[in-house]
């Protein structure tokens, strides 16, 4: 394989694990072999020796370094060691990319609503961490709602048998968000339970356009949390035909829709993405901030007292704050601590 190549194969396994995918080092050199042998047809089967894997290993140090692969023949796991490789594998990519204060950069892209009935269809939607928002997707069953193009301005719309979201349709509306991602690549898009969307053909796309999917484990699973969490609560009265005008309106979603995405201001969706902990995991250790030694060596010592944050796993500093219900520490942050308050009860505790 081409040094060119074997980059690709790399970045195929981060990106499969990120996307949550488990990759063990079977798959891996199955992919390595498969990779060859459509490069060589006439080949009748391809041997990889163990000397090439232990220099491809040693070239791509991430590999390893990131938990990126899983030892072959290993059980799953404990819930401990799940919940701190996903937040794990997030800090070492953030840190690589050097995504500190780069939030133009991060996105969420969540399916926030389903609507029933006779217009059954799903609202999939995108915010970027800079406090903008994308155009919004509904994915309506069966053949795509016939909108005038006035009704459906500033909505994507598309169709599937069940009116959920498919692979196809995934893959079209990251296509869609693509030409609008304005910033520098790569860009990182965090998600929830789309392992199963991913195909070859969102694999391939997505690494010819350097985004990078971050798929959140289950909730129990993760020390992350989507911004979008916090924010259907926000969205549901507007979304629910039960509690809005959208009957009397014809039920005409993508009226319905573009008025709750109004609703979301800037400020809010910065302040979803902060409490989601992930805006914290950009952080880069004080020792590549160009700091003098001494300093390094009263940082590390504090930080070594403190610990780390309960959510995101980055070390403590000195603006920290203590739960009054668990007693961990957080990142005022990651803690969500609204500005003038004195007592800090956490995300954790809030949504338990």
């Amino acid at each position: 394989m081409s040094p060119e190549e074997e980059r690709r194969l790399a970045d195929e396994l981060i990106f499969l694990s990120l996307a949550g995918i488990r990759v063990t080092t079977d798959d891996a050199m199955q992919r390595v072999a498969d990779a060859a042998l459509a490069k060589r047809q006439e080949d009748k089967g391809v041997r990889l020796s163990k000397g090439w894997w232990d220099r491809f290993l040693e070239r791509f140090k991430e590999l390893s370094d990131w938990g990126i692969l899983e030892p072959m023949g290993s059980a799953k796991s404990d819930l401990e060691e799940e919940k701190n490789s996903f937040s794990r594998k997030v800090r070492c990519i953030f840190r690589k990319y050097k995504m500190e204060g780069e939030w133009n950069r991060i996105y969420n892209v969540d399916t926030v609503w389903q609507f029933s009935g006779n217009d059954a269809a799903t609202l999939t939607m995108c915010i970027c961490a800079d406090g903008s928002s994308q155009q919004p997707m509904v994915t309506f069953q069966g053949a795509k709602a016939d909108f005038p193009d006035d009704e459906s301005d500033g909505v994507v719309c598309a169709s599937t048998a069940s009116g959920n979201l498919g692979k196809e349709v995934f893959l079209e509306y990251l296509q869609h968000l693509e030409p609008h991602f304005r910033s520098r690549r790569p860009v990182f898009v965090i998600c929830a339970k789309k392992s199963g969307l991913i195909s070859d053909d969102l694999l391939n796309f997505c690494l010819e356009k350097e985004i990078w999917l971050l798929n959140i484990p289950r909730k129990k699973l993760s020390l992350l949390a989507q911004p979008f969490d916090s924010l259907v609560p926000d969205l549901t009265p507007l979304l629910d035909p039960s509690e809005t005008n959208a009957q009397s309106a014809g039920h005409n979603i993508p009226t319905v829709v573009r008025r709750a995405l109004a609703q979301l201001s800037p400020e809010r969706i910065k302040m979803a993405f902060q409490t989601s902990g992930f805006l914290q995991c950009g952080n880069q250790p004080e020792t590549e901030r160009g700091i003098g030694i001494e300093k390094t060596r009263d940082l590390e010592q504090d930080a070594e007292e403190l610990g780390a944050c309960a959510l995101c796993s980055v070390r403590l500093g000195v603006s920290h704050v203590e739960c009054v219900l668990c007693r961990r520490l957080y990142h005022e942050a990651c803690a969500g601590k609204e500005k003038g308050e004195s007592t800090v009860v956490c995300v954790l505790c809030r949504s338990a």
